[in-house]
């Protein structure tokens, strides 16, 4: 029993440590904004609303949800990853935006989905 319990923690180890190196390919899912730092101050993500992303293997759609309300998609766009980068470019605007067609250039850390 300890020999198997054993292997098996090795097992489980080792798949932690191979995944960690695994470069991400896709954000695809649905995140939620839950705060960012910008030039080295933190900010915490509003608590009257939330900010949700629904990604696919190329593209994304932003949404604002309130209580009682339907989501209002305030933002779509393209993203390409490579290795901590994320670069960004803005299709659609439910407002007026100077960054509808110009990459905007993230660096990303703890990926976790």
């Amino acid at each position: 029993m300890k020999t198997k319990i054993f292997t098996s923690g090795c097992l489980v180890i080792v798949s932690i440590i191979f995944l960690s190196f695994r470069q991400v390919s896709s954000l695809e899912g649905t995140w939620e904004y839950c705060g960012d730092v910008f030039n080295g101050k933190a900010e915490a993500a509003p608590t009257d609303y939330t900010l949700q992303r629904k990604y696919t293997l190329k593209s994304y759609e932003s949404f604002l949800l309130e209580k009682g309300e339907k989501p209002q998609m305030y933002e779509a766009g393209d993203y390409k990853l490579n290795a901590d980068t994320c670069l960004e470019t803005q299709t659609f605007s439910a407002q007026e935006s100077k960054l509808v067609g110009v990459p905007i250039r993230y660096i990303y850390t703890g990926m976790t989905h």
